[in-house]
């Protein structure tokens, strides 16, 4: 039995796989591309303005009870035990979930995958995303394809022994603080809609050049988390890069997502100009970009 669902193995935002994941299916349907390019603007650093060793603290913003959700996915939740009682094997629950043409988003321990650097080496627990699977009849031989990094810091597609994925999804060895019990099945809206929104861009711009959190234009679903948005985080990742020159162990997951950032800042410029949003060479003034008598227009007429 062979499956291969649609996948991008190049998303735009590889930095961290709960944006990598998100943007590898999004992007698979041209018709995302107006929510994408509308996103992925806010910045955040949590724990970074006061902890310069911690280097998860620089990120993309999204809520986080919204952190995978977009107009073009659909995600149904289920608790592990219930797909697998007692240890019973998971495989056969992927290969159903397949193909009904979902994608399983699951915790496993990396300590029983061989393309990971935990390898026989360390216990953690790590998202991971199946795609798709090449099994025997009796699906107790083949490999289960994942989406993921290897051992060498490559994002794309991994073929995993189907004894070792079993060993992963079944470890116990697991901390506590992490949704490990969960599973996500994601899905492909078939016909996604979503009109560029020029003004939610520019008040995501003006916040990330204020410095302010994007929550306050929106609804508050939980209590807010202390940190500091926008170029005020750039402060914060200054003192965690100094931190990493005198430290052993360099992460580069920062100075990556902030190239990213910057990439999806340029493709949004560009974005906006072919929409007539904003004119190439008129931003000399203090405001990001100048809108155009077009827009202007436009926007004065709405209100």
């Amino acid at each position: 039995m062979k499956i291969c669902l649609p996948i991008n193995t190049r998303p735009p935002v590889v930095g961290y796989v709960r944006h990598a994941y998100r943007l590898a299916l999004l992007t698979t349907d041209p018709r995302n591309t107006p929510w994408i390019q509308c996103h992925y603007l806010a910045l955040t650093s949590g724990m970074l303005h006061r902890d310069p060793t911690e280097a998860e603290g620089f990120n993309f913003h999204f809520t986080p009870m919204y952190d995978y959700d977009a107009p073009g996915l659909e995600r149904d939740r289920i608790h592990r035990d219930l797909v697998c009682p007692s240890g019973s094997p998971v495989v056969p629950f992927l290969v159903e979930a397949l193909a009904r043409r979902t994608y399983p988003h699951m915790y496993v321990d990396e300590f029983h995958l061989p393309h990971k650097r935990a390898f026989e080496q360390v216990h953690f627990s790590h998202q991971t995303l199946v795609i798709g699977c090449d099994l025997s009849e009796d699906l107790r031989a083949g490999v289960i394809l994942t989406l993921g990094f290897d051992a060498v810091q490559n994002f794309g597609v991994v073929a995993v022994p189907v004894e070792y994925f079993e060993h992963a999804f079944q470890s116990h060895e697991f901390e506590a603080w992490k949704p490990v019990h969960r599973i996500d099945l994601f899905r492909l809206t078939p016909d996604p809609h979503y009109v560029s929104d020029s003004r939610w861009v520019r008040d995501q711009t003006r916040d990330y050049l204020q410095g302010h959190s994007p929550e306050d234009r929106s609804p508050v679903h939980q209590n807010p988390v202390p940190a500091r948005y926008g170029v005020d985080t750039y402060e914060g990742l200054a003192a965690h890069l100094h931190h990493l020159i005198q430290s052993e162990i360099f992460d580069l997951r920062p100075l990556h997502l902030l190239w990213e950032h910057k990439t999806r800042m340029a493709e949004r410029i560009a974005y906006m100009i072919d929409r007539g949003w904003a004119e190439a060479g008129q931003r000399k003034s203090g405001d990001w970009w100048k809108p155009t008598t077009a827009w202007s227009e436009k926007r004065r007429g709405s209100e």
